[in-house]
Formats: structure tokens, sequence, C-alpha cells
């Protein structure tokens, strides 16, 4: 006869299943966390932007390394631009001319975790990426997108998710291809232990 499972609380109190597992009220079923919502919880999702305004050419663009193997960069990308404009995702990137150090946002206001990402392109170090630096080679291309083509301009709202390799610099940009343009580009990642 097989032996009874015994189960326990994180303070070590023995409980039921019931008691353990959030079950939804309606549907009976268990009540999970995706990635973003536990990120966010844990403390370990970031956000940051950069914003851009001008002529054709004008770029609004976010570069950073990510940190060692033993934390994972999950990364989701948004844009906007009210003219016609080029998206790119660029890994081993080189930066040309230093931008602005920005300490990107914990996603959790409770929270005091700061990033481990280090800027690319600006002095800030570990917890910094960088705004508006200029990239002189964007290495591998992993992901480009004409948007806003053929009207007024467009969005693309969590275009991607990438789980990036460890201690390399990315470059995510946004160029506009019109006068009086006005651009956003916008990460948030998260960072999760790898087990290595």
């Amino acid at each position: 006869m097989p032996s009874k499972v015994k189960l326990y609380d994180k303070d070590g109190n023995l409980k039921t299943l019931d008691e353990l597992l959030v079950l939804d009220k309606m549907a009976g079923v268990l009540v999970t966390l995706g990635v973003d919502l536990y990120g966010i919880n844990n403390g370990t999702s970031f956000t940051a932007e950069h914003n851009a305004a001008g002529g054709s050419g004008t770029q609004a663009t976010i570069s950073f390394t990510t940190p060692s193997q033993k934390k994972m960069i999950h990364l989701l990308i948004a844009m906007r631009s009210n003219v016609e404009a080029f998206y790119t995702l660029g890994e081993a990137a080189t930066m040309a001319v230093a931008g602005s150090d920005y300490a990107p946002r914990n996603r959790n206001r409770w929270s005091k975790n700061t990033s481990e990402v280090v800027s690319a392109g600006s002095t800030g170090g570990k917890g910094y990426v960088t705004l508006g630096g200029t990239v002189s080679a964007f290495g591998t291309t992993l992901e480009t997108l004409h948007f806003g083509t053929s009207k007024a301009g467009g969005e693309i709202t969590e275009l991607r998710n990438w789980v990036l390799a460890p201690k390399t610099t990315y470059a995510v940009e946004v160029e506009s291809e019109a006068a009086l343009s006005e651009i956003t580009i916008e990460i948030h990642y998260h960072e999760h232990l790898t087990g290595m």
C-alpha cells in the first residue's frame, strides 16, 4: 500500500491540498501566474523607454549589455510612431556615440531590487541602460520591421518576446522616415535565475 503524502507550506505547517492550491471559484481550475505577472510580483521585472521628436531620421534607441549566465533576460518590445518608421533589434551591437544613463524602473513598486543589465554606450554601469546612443553597427540583426507604411503612423505593442544571450550588447531602435516625427521605443524585461 502506498504511503500518504504530507504537504507543508513554506513555514513548515502541515496543510491539505485545498489549502495549498489556489483554485478558481467558478471554474474549479488551478490559478497560475504568467511569466509577466510572476516577474512583476517577484520584483524582477523592469521597464525603460526612450522618446524622440524631430525630422526624418530621428532615432529613439535603448542599448544595454546582459548579465552573466546566472541571469536570463526575457525581453518584450513595444514601439510607437506618428509617421512611417523602421524598428531594429541588434545583437552584439557597437555604440559609436554615448547616450544618457537611465535606471530602468522596477515594475513592482514595493520592491527595492535593481536591474542587473549594464549600460552600453554610457558610463552608468550595472543597473542602467543607455538612452539615445548612436549605433555604429547592429551586429547580428535579429529583427527589423517597417511600420506605419501608407498611413499616418502606427503602434506595435509587445511586438516580440526574446530570451537574450548572456554578456551580450543589444541595441533596440526606432528611426522615423518622415518630418515632424514623434517616436517611442519601450522595453519590458524580466530577469530570471537560470540555475546555472
